[in-house]
């Protein structure tokens, strides 16, 4: 009987040597630049610099060029996890993938930043750029953005090892202070993003000069397929489309989460006003500020509003977590629940919470609240579904708390470190404070659901809304 092993093809292989050496070669070009010339980026080996012809030269050398050493390891990890989602998805197209990326955004910031220069407040691009983040983020556009164009089984497994293992460094490529403080080129990171996000759309197009050009190398590029745990998976899986099963219910399942993607989009529409035209004026004047008229306005408004951009990143993965938990077990009820338990815990923290300067602002109350609810079903109605979602709910917190935060389970237990289970115990009349008062307000608004549905259904009727 032949054996069903199969090895590593060719194509593959070719690929892993293209990963390995192009870090590699940023390994020998930083040790140059760091170690022999001694001198800052930019004034060693040619990097990306706007509109100079050794910034032309630098296109090519800065995906490789770090500042030091910890520049360095900074990026490795990242660059072999992503990157070896991108290999893997479809061997054929990565060296094309990793070209792509590695020169559009090198020629974009170059360009760039001759143009718009570089001010203190962040707005504006970095004349100046070092490193493979650009690279890493392009990766992460493209895997993120592939599946809103491809929709196979490949790609959707990638959408989602990217969230986990990545999505907590996607606030790095927003112009927050705490970016700025730490002198990250934001603007590298976002423009290798789009990019990447624009080589996922324009991919059919490439994969001809994939082809092309690792025929020109000598490489084959027949792609029989790879062996993972003794079973082969041959190239047919990497094009096949989502099962009939799969096909029929996520159109169902992504018109529920339309509101939850609404809701995040509007709240960082509002904080790119607030942040980058008000400079805060927003967060400053609209928070909940505990036992003042101007403090109840900012009841329902500020779970849209946050402190900076680290902030809203933060909240943004919890709302989607358990929001989107919520809304695909109690969708007829989301908007209600939402809104229920935005008001009721601002009029808590309203109440009792101790003053603050900016005000309390934020959607995590609102988070909190989600867990709250999630947790508290099973009390009060007892079926297999609030079973489940209380096992779940137990499980997507331990998961963030580990993947997203970092949080051992012995400091998870011992209530160490930050995290979501110490985020709902009061500590003191500050944000924890406000934690546990969403949460409470989440296991209000689950007790009391039946009621809230028939206030709801009343004043539907009574402002004619129910057409």
């Amino acid at each position: 009987m032949a054996s069903v092993f199969m090895p590593i093809p060719a194509l593959l292989l070719a690929n892993l040597k293209f990963l390995f050496g192009w870090y590699a070669i940023a390994w020998i070009l930083t040790l140059i630049d760091v170690e022999f010339w001694h001198k800052p980026p930019g004034k060693g080996l040619p990097v990306s610099e706007a509109w100079s012809f050794s910034g032309l030269i630098g296109i090519f050398l800065a995906p490789f060029i770090h500042v030091n050493w910890r520049h360095l390891k900074g990026n490795t990890i990242p660059f072999f996890v992503l990157g070896g989602l991108v290999l893997l998805r479809q061997p054929i197209d990565f060296i094309v993938i990793t070209i792509v990326i590695a020169l559009v955004s090198g020629i974009l910031g170059w360009f760039l930043g001759g143009i718009a220069g570089f001010t203190p407040q962040g707005w504006l691009i970095n004349a100046r750029s070092t490193g493979m983040s650009d690279l890493i983020f392009g990766y992460a556009g493209f895997l993120l953005a592939l599946f809103y164009f491809d929709r196979t089984i490949a790609s959707a497994i990638a959408l989602g090892l990217t969230i986990l293992l990545f999505g907590n460094r996607l606030w790095l490529m927003l112009p927050g202070k705490i970016v700025r403080r730490m002198r990250i080129a934001w603007d590298a990171h976002l423009i290798g993003f789009i990019v990447g996000a624009f080589v996922a759309a324009y991919l059919p197009s490439l994969r001809p000069v994939s082809i092309a050009l690792l025929q020109a190398l000598s490489v084959p590029t027949q792609f029989p397929g790879i062996m993972i745990a003794g079973t082969v998976i041959d190239e047919r899986f990497y094009r096949q489309t989502l099962p009939p099963l799969i096909a029929r219910y996520v159109p169902p399942l992504l018109s529920r989460l339309r509101i939850l993607f609404q809701l995040v989009a509007a709240a960082w529409i509002i904080a790119f006003v607030d942040f980058q035209i008000l400079r805060g004026a927003l967060r400053f004047n609209l928070g909940i500020r505990p036992w003042t008229l101007r403090g109840l306005i900012g009841i329902p408004l500020a779970p849209f509003l946050h402190g900076n951009w680290n902030h809203i990143s933060g909240n943004t993965l919890g709302f989607l977590i358990f929001g989107g938990l919520l809304v695909l077990v109690k969708p007829n009820d989301f908007v209600l629940i939402s809104i229920a338990i935005a008001l009721i815990s601002g009029a808590l923290i309203w109440f009792s919470a101790f003053p603050v300067r900016f005000g309390y602002v934020g959607a995590s109350a609102v988070i909190f609240g989600y867990i709250g609810f999630l947790l508290s079903l099973f009390y009060f109605e007892n079926n297999l579904t609030a079973s489940l979602l209380l096992g779940g709910t137990l499980l997507l917190i331990i998961l963030f708390d580990r993947i997203w935060l970092g949080v051992r389970f012995r400091e998870m237990i011992l209530l160490r470190k930050r995290s979501l289970i110490k985020g709902i115990l009061p500590k003191t009349f500050d944000n924890s404070w406000a934690h546990f008062l969403g949460f409470i307000a989440g296991v209000i608004v689950a007790g009391y659901l039946p009621d809230l549905r028939s206030y709801a259904a009343y004043l539907a009727s009574l402002f004619n809304l129910s057409r």
